[in-house]
């Protein structure tokens, strides 16, 4: 890391910025140097080449030549069964009952209600943000790419913000086999000028001069909007998005596309973030201040002070490039330290950092029962429509032409001193050896099943006696092993996630906002020995560390929707028994309003007002309907003393 210019830092007393010397210039060959890095990482990933293939697959092109297949003539059968993409849906459907089992807790007394607080928030933000259907999304990347992310994000007064990523946007520096072992993350995308203008004011000038001079693409159809390279692949540059093709393409315009309209309104530029671990220390022989180099020190709170011989960076440094230009380069805005992109590897190997993709395996078996099906339809067709001989001169040409032996009641006129039952025959088609369904039925398609994790249930219905659900479930859990390693890794990337997600609430979500979000469970005892804005209790509000306190843990197995089945009926019976609470009943159960139904089953509970105290067992209490009155009991409407 020699060659990271030294950021900005300002000054205690007089709040002046000091560069280091040819601060620009360093700037820009460190970009150019850590992007070639990046690019060169991008490049070991094995499935960067293969996910055009896989996209091509998803979308039914399972005889098109870039997937493997051959061009077929148009008379030949073109018969698909698109098994990979049933897989895709089936595999993300059963992501969307995912549900983990995620505790908080900490070993201070003291800070057991913020603990609860935190896991009712997170709770709370998981429905509230479609966090499964964003899992959801991320899953499908790996399943095609072999590995995604998700870029977390957070602002006051509480707003959580997760995006998807692929392994074309995220791009590791230097990885281990945890994204956090990295010595940089570039985060790469496109943005549109206005919007950058208004996250950087200083550099508005520079942006909207990088947004006229950038390369401007009309959209015709049939046009090819940016030239491809040549040592890039058809399919894979059909895969990659528009930002992906323009910086690729290097800024060279195709001769047949004109600048239009469309494009020179709604243009966009390339925002590049890098996310670096800067071990650069304070070399001088004051203490000086690294913060965000547009917001005031009232108005952002990651803003911290350096003595001499300390890192500048303890919590990872933040370079944005628009264009050729730096326009951020500061701190993390972000107290947990961390890269904020959880990793999500469903199939690792031990040999990279990237993993596998699902379809790897799953795309040849698929285009071998393609192929033997629509095989089997070519010689169908020859057996309707068989081949037709004649011997020469036995037929005239004209009749001939006109002859179509599957009409029915054809007539054919042969000529003198021909033989009828000579003048056409018709010859006998291909038989298909036995061995050829045979494949096809014990092998391909248990196959496919197998990898694929598939649990036929038709034919359990069919067995004279239809198994029950938790034998099918026991059942699917021994077909599907791949899936419970899926399950797993998923539950390692929910828990990184969790963490970084439980410091930037302590960090961004303000009171007024937990309580507007959870009502009264969202202000806790310590808010009041603090300060209101923030939920960390005590004069120093400001505690990047205090997340610290706290552990975040996913249950193993939590994602399995049958394992909430049989915890259910655990904790029935466990409350039946009375060796766990009600409350704890109803979280299991997935009621969140417990207090609630616990205090309206004490008021149901209570004796009637007009019953006789001596009544050993008075009736009970039960509260008059919306809009009407208490009914009286007998004695009470006749006026009686009882």
């Amino acid at each position: 890391m020699e060659y990271a210019p030294r950021g900005p830092v300002y000054r205690e007393k007089s709040g002046t910025a000091d560069f280091s010397d040819r601060y620009d210039q360093k700037c820009s060959e460190y970009r150019v140097a850590m992007r070639e890095k990046a690019e060169h990482m991008q490049r070991l990933n094995a499935e960067m080449s293969r996910v055009g293939k896989y996209i091509e697959a998803l979308q039914g092109h399972h005889w098109s030549p870039g997937i493997g297949g051959v061009r077929r003539p148009r008379y030949k059968s073109h018969f698909v069964d698109n098994r990979v993409a049933k897989t895709r849906y089936d595999d993300l459907a059963q992501l969307t009952d995912a549900r983990p089992t995620i505790d908080i807790t900490t070993s201070v007394d003291a800070y057991q209600d913020i603990a609860k607080t935190l896991d009712f928030l997170i709770h709370h933000e998981w429905v509230r943000n479609n966090i499964d259907l964003t899992l959801v999304t991320a899953a499908d990347i790996c399943k095609a790419y072999g590995t995604a992310f998700w870029k977390m994000g957070a602002a006051k007064p509480g707003i959580t913000r997760i995006l998807p990523c692929g392994p074309d946007q995220v791009l590791p520096i230097n990885p281990d086999f945890s994204i956090q072992g990295s010595s940089a993350v570039l985060y790469r995308t496109w943005k549109d000028p206005i919007k950058l203008k208004r996250q950087f004011p200083l550099c508005a000038a520079y942006i909207e001069q990088e947004a006229d001079q950038a390369p401007v693409f009309g959209l015709s159809a049939g046009d090819s909007t940016y030239l491809r390279p040549a040592h890039i692949d058809q399919y894979t540059w059909n895969a990659l998005n528009p930002g992906l093709q323009l910086s690729l393409s290097r800024g060279v315009r195709s001769a047949s596309v004109q600048p239009g309209p469309m494009g020179t309104m709604f243009n966009s530029l390339e925002c590049e973030e890098y996310w670096i671990d800067d071990p650069t220390e304070n070399n001088s022989l004051n203490s000086v201040i690294v913060r965000d180099p547009y917001l005031n020190i009232d108005a952002h709170n990651w803003w911290y002070e350096v003595s001499p011989g300390k890192p500048l960076y303890p919590r990872k440094r933040l370079m944005t490039f628009v264009g050729k230009r730096v326009v951020y380069d500061g701190p993390s805005p972000f107290w947990h330290g961390l890269y904020p992109f959880p990793c999500l590897r469903l199939n690792p190997v031990f040999y990279s950092f990237w993993g596998l993709s699902k379809y790897r395996d799953l795309m040849p078996i698929n285009q071998a029962i393609n192929e033997i099906v629509a095989g089997i339809l070519d010689l169908i067709k020859r057996v309707l429509n068989p081949t037709s001989v004649s011997k020469e001169g036995a037929i005239h040409s004209a009749a001939w032409k006109e002859f179509f032996p599957d009409i029915p009641g054809m007539k054919l006129k042969v000529t003198a001193n021909t033989n009828p039952a000579d003048a056409v025959k018709f010859m006998d088609s291909p038989v298909i050896p036995p061995f050829v369904a045979q494949l096809l039925i014990e092998f391909l398609g248990p196959e496919y099943d197998r990898i694929a994790g598939n649990v036929d249930v038709q034919a359990l219905m069919k067995k004279a006696q239809v198994p029950g659900g938790d034998t099918i479930d026991q059942m699917r859990d021994a077909m599907q092993t791949g899936l419970r390693l899926e399950g797993r890794m998923t539950e390692v990337f929910l828990r990184d996630a969790g963490v970084q997600a439980m410091s930037n609430f302590l960090q961004f979500y303000t009171p007024e906002t937990m309580l507007a979000l959870m009502g009264e469970a969202g202000i806790t005892a310590a808010t009041f020995n603090g300060n209101w804005d923030s939920a960390i209790p005590g004069p120093d509000h400001t505690r990047p560390d205090f997340f610290k306190n706290f552990a975040l843990g996913i249950e193993p197995g939590s994602l399995h929707a049958g394992a909430h089945d049989k915890a259910k009926m655990v904790a029935i019976t466990l409350a039946q028994s009375g060796l766990i609470s009600r409350q704890q009943l109803y979280r299991t159960l997935g009621f969140t309003n417990g207090p609630q139904i616990l205090s309206e089953i004490a008021q149901e509970n209570q004796p009637h007002p007009n019953a006789d105290p001596n009544d050993p067992d008075p009736p009970p209490f039960v509260p008059p309907a919306s809009g009407r009155n208490a009914r009286q009991t007998r004695s009470a409407r006749n006026g009686a003393p009882v």
